[in-house]
Order: structure tokens, then C-alpha cells, then sequence
């Protein structure tokens, strides 16, 4: 099996890829999260020194910075140790500064007229070190003149700090990661059990143990399964159907070709010659029956396009008032709707019905189409004798006998039963108020999609 063809395994690789590309996102977000945050705990912590610092110094009688007391962290003293502070005048000359600077200066950049408050800025300072700088214009005791105080530090700890944060945060994800991959894997094997469940029943009814998809199965495939389950149920009654037309159809032909066995032993005659076309015809009419069956059972099969019932009754009215020219039949039609199958398997059961009214038709047909959303019905009335009703019943179960030389005997009503069914639909018959046959054909409507 083709990898790429999985269902398993694209769903597994889909879900890592998306958990990939999420926990990189939370990792970078993370990390500059994590840098936001120490660098704003640095920039306080000088901002605290900055204080300290200028509470420390002041102004003596000759006009000179005195510091009072040394910053407590012994790194300002120790010499490019990256703990550095500085204090400036109003013209950005040192006025004094810490041991670790040494001889360097700090190179700060003159503030902004308007600046108050604390500035924090990233600076080079000895050695080329990055430096995270916060400053502050004050007024010492002792004097009016501001001065500007500076504390830095070496952004070597900030980087660092988020070097090892990185370092643990990806040791992290990852064992979160393989979880996650494996909670993926399991929950696709889950979720797709239910479909070897499907298979091993499919294969069940392969091998003639199972006749239908039985069990509990989730929401999802319980759609699938009804499906199936109708199709195999349709697919049995066709089988069925076929069987017992096969079995019609051999017991139609069996008389007819009985008699012409026993008449291809007597000499040649008039009589002879007759009862031949007799047989042959009953035995074309046999099998074109029996032809139009088996396209209407694979047209109801495979489906058919939506047709306007009411076009088709009116064309089929027409071709009926063509063939019964010289009865001078009244024939109305009204209404319209649509029919969910083959054309040609409508015109067939209409033609049926039509003609059957036709023939016993005393003046008048009356035809009405209606359609409610959910299912199609075409009545056909006529004013003939009708039906005996103690007729109907087996007519509409099929049971009826049929004799074949006999016109209306019920032909043309058991094949529209027939394809009535294949459809999901039925005929009803009953007596009509003009006096004979009422034929309902009753056709269901697909759902329209949403």
C-alpha cells in the first residue's frame, strides 16, 4: 500500500504538521515573551540603582561630586566587568564615573530637549560590549546645576538568560511534541476504526454470511450505512424481480411455443399459418413487455434527471387524441410538477395509464399533476365501466391473472405498478367520479440540496 494513499497516514501527518507549525509559533512567541520580560526586570533594576546612586552623591563647599557612599555590587569596581555608571554635566563632560569603566567613557547620545524621566537606550561600551543603558537628568544637594546619571549593564546576561531559556523551552515542546504525535496517532486509529469495522462487514456480505451492514455505528458513517443498506435491499428485490419476470417470461413462451411445436408437425394451412402469427405475435408481445421491465429497472437504478410530469402528460395526451382520432374523447389536463427519474420511464407509465383510459373510455379523460414538495402525483380519470373493484386489490399486489388477448385485462397496469415501485412510488386505483377508473400514480420527490 502506497503511503501517500493512506487515509491514516495523511490525517497523522496533517495533525503533525499543524502541531509542528504551532508549538514553532509558541516557541518564538514564547521567546520574545521571555526577552520582553527580562529585559524589563534589567531596565528596572538599573533604574533602582540610578537612584541609589543619586542619593549617594552630592555637591561639596569647592564645587566638586562627593560620593557618600559606593554601590554595594563589587563588579563597579573590577574593570570591564560590564557593571558600569557614570555621571555627566549638562554639556556631556564626565564628571565621574565607575572603577570597571577604567579610562573609557561611556558614548551616550545628547537626550531631547523635552525628555523627562528615565531613557533607556543599547549602547557600545568597552570592549565592544552591548550595553543596556538607563539615564536620568537630576539635581544633586548642594547645587542647581543637573547632572546626568547613567547605569549600564552587559546585555551578555540578557542573551544568556534567553539562550537558556530557548534551550529548556525546546526541551520542552519537543517531549510535548512526541505526546502529542502519539496522542495523534492514537486518536486516528480511534477514529477510524468504525471503517475496518465497515470492511470486515462488507467482506462478510461478500461471502454470503451477513445480508445487511448490522451494528451500532457513529454519526459520521451511520448516513453510509443506511445507504448501503438500501442499496443492497434494492438490489435484492431486484434480483428478485428479475427472477420472477425470468420465470413469467418462460412461462408466457412456454404455451405459445408448445403450439407452434404442434403445429410445425401438421401440414400447411391457412389455419395452420394463422395460428402462427397468433403465437408470434403473443410471444413478441411477451417479450417487449418483459424488455421494457429491464430498461425501467436499470434506469431507476442508476437515477435520472428532473422531468417536467406536466410537459410529458400533455405530449402523451397528444400522441392518445392522434391514435383515438375517430372517438372524438374529450381529454384535460392540469397542473404540472417535476419527476425525479427518466422521461422516458414517465411517458412509459402514463402512456399505459392513458391508453388503458382511452379504451374504455366512454367520452371524457380527465388527467390532473400535482406535486406537495414531497411527492408527484399524476391522476388519471376516465368515465368507462372501470374496474370491478374486487380487482383492484389483486391488480395492485400483482397477483391478478393477466390474460394477454384480452384488451385493458391489466398489462399495462402491472408494469406502471413495476416501475412505480422501482421508484419508491405505487399506483392507487380506485373508482373514479366520472364514473370509471380512477389510476394515482404516486412518485416521491428528492430533496432538494442545501
Amino acid at each position: 500500500m502506497k503511503m501517500h494513499r493512506s487515509l491514516s497516514f495523511r490525517l497523522v501527518v496533517a495533525g503533525i504538521v499543524w502541531m509542528g507549525l504551532t508549538l514553532g509559533l509558541a516557541w518564538v512567541g514564547l521567546g520574545q515573551l521571555f526577552d520582553h520580560h527580562v529585559t524589563a526586570t534589567y531596565q528596572r533594576q538599573l533604574a533602582d540603582r540610578l537612584n541609589l546612586l543619586a542619593a549617594s552623591f552630592e555637591w561639596n563647599e569647592h564645587d566638586k561630586l562627593v560620593l557618600l557612599q559606593a554601590p554595594a555590587d563589587p563588579r563597579y569596581q573590577q574593570p570591564y566587568s560590564g557593571k558600569y555608571w557614570q555621571i555627566d554635566d549638562e554639556r556631556g563632560r564626565m564628571l565621574d564615573h565607575s572603577r570597571s569603566l577604567w579610562d573609557q567613557q561611556l558614548a551616550l547620545p545628547a537626550p531631547a530637549a523635552t525628555q523627562q524621566g528615565l531613557r533607556h537606550l543599547t549602547v557600545v561600551g568597552p570592549q565592544r560590549q552591548q550595553l543596556l543603558v538607563v539615564d536620568r537628568s537630576v539635581s544633586l544637594p548642594g547645587h542647581d546645576r543637573p547632572v546626568r546619571i547613567a547605569v549600564a549593564t552587559d546585555r551578555a546576561e540578557l542573551i544568556a538568560a534567553r539562550r537558556d531559556f530557548d534551550h529548556l523551552l525546546a526541551l520542552a515542546l519537543a517531549v510535548l511534541a512526541v505526546g502529542l504525535g502519539l496522542l495523534i496517532a492514537v486518536q486516528v486509529a480511534i477514529g477510524l476504526r468504525p471503517l475496518h469495522r465497515l470492511l470486515a462487514s462488507l467482506t462478510q456480505l461478500r461471502r454470503g454470511s451477513a445480508r445487511t451492514l448490522a451494528g451500532d455505528w457513529p454519526n459520521e458513517i451511520a448516513p453510509l450505512v443506511e445507504e448501503l443498506n438500501a442499496l443492497l435491499a434494492r438490489d435484492a428485490a431486484t434480483i428478485e424481480r428479475s427472477r420472477r419476470q425470468a420465470a413469467d417470461l418462460a412461462h408466457g413462451l412456454k404455451t405459445p411455443l408448445a403450439i407452434l411445436t404442434n403445429v410445425a408437425s401438421q401440414p400447411a394451412t391457412e389455419a395452420t399459418a394463422k395460428q402462427v402469427i397468433v403465437q408470434t405475435e403473443a410471444m413478441r408481445r411477451q417479450i417487449e413487455r418483459h424488455l421494457a421491465r429491464a430498461r425501467a429497472v436499470g434506469r431507476a437504478r442508476l437515477g435520472g434527471p428532473q422531468t417536467d410530469a406536466g410537459a410529458v402528460v400533455r405530449e402523451v395526451i397528444a400522441a392518445m387524441q392522434t391514435l383515438h382520432h375517430d372517438r372524438q374523447l374529450t381529454m384535460r389536463a392540469e397542473g404540472g410538477g417535476r419527476f425525479d427519474g427518466d422521461r422516458q420511464d414517465l411517458i412509459e407509465m402514463c402512456g399505459n395509464l392513458l391508453e388503458n383510459a382511452c379504451t374504455w373510455a366512454a367520452h371524457r379523460v380527465q388527467v390532473g399533476v400535482a406535486s406537495d414538495g414531497e411527492a408527484l402525483s399524476v391522476t388519471i380519470e376516465d368515465d368507462g365501466p372501470g374496474i370491478d373493484a374486487s380487482r383492484i386489490p389483486a391488480i395492485r399486489d400483482g397477483s391478478a391473472p393477466l390474460d394477454q388477448r384480452s384488451p385493458g385485462s391489466g398489462l399495462g397496469l402491472s408494469l406502471c405498478i413495476e416501475i412505480a415501485q422501482l421508484y419508491g412510488g405505487r399506483l392507487d386505483l380506485d373508482r373514479s367520479p366520472l364514473g370509471g377508473l380512477r389510476a394515482t400514480l404516486v412518485l416521491p420527490v428528492a430533496a432538494a440540496a442545501d
